[in-house]
């Protein structure tokens, strides 16, 4: 979760469609729940983005893993520990909610809730073929390795 609330997952964005084209300039913000793996963290009750995204009919908005790190900062966010939040997420599936709320009049929604599931995994680290312990010790300055990833999604695993 620190890593969401630093804006630092690149691929994690939010898109906001205002389907009545009657609206015209109306501030809005978002709630969030996520659950899933021993995780239930939901957005903060007492809790409003200082400033609101604004919206009309008709309109698309795209919102960044930067613009959306504070609404999953620790403080804006209730059900975790420190630990749970500074920790990776555990392995599993999760579902995050998103539902959007009048900023003038917060306890009002003015969306449906939209549902998006995701899996985590970690994958495993590279498996050293060579040198292996049965080389006894090494005296060069200089080692050479021979590696294999392991595991699956071995396109995207930054080693």
């Amino acid at each position: 979760m620190a890593d969401l609330a630093n804006g630092s997952v690149g691929n994690f964005s939010a898109t906001l469609i205002m389907n009545d084209l009657v609206v015209s300039n109306r501030d809005v913000y978002l709630k969030i729940n996520m659950k899933g793996a021993g995780i239930n963290a939901t957005s903060n009750p007492n809790w409003m983005l200082n400033s609101p995204v604004n919206i009309s009919g008709g309109e698309t908005v795209m919102l960044s893993s930067f613009e959306m790190k504070d609404y999953f900062a620790y403080d804006n966010l209730v059900g975790l520990s420190p630990d749970q939040f500074n920790a990776l997420l555990p392995e599993g599936t999760y579902t995050i909610t998103f539902e959007v709320f009048d900023y003038n009049n917060p306890n009002v929604p003015i969306s449906n809730k939209v549902f998006f599931n995701f899996t985590i995994s970690h994958g495993l680290p590279p498996e050293i073929i060579f040198p292996t312990a049965a080389n006894g010790e090494l005296s060069s300055n200089f080692i050479f390795m021979r590696w294999t990833p392991a595991g699956r999604d071995l396109q995207s695993r930054p080693y």
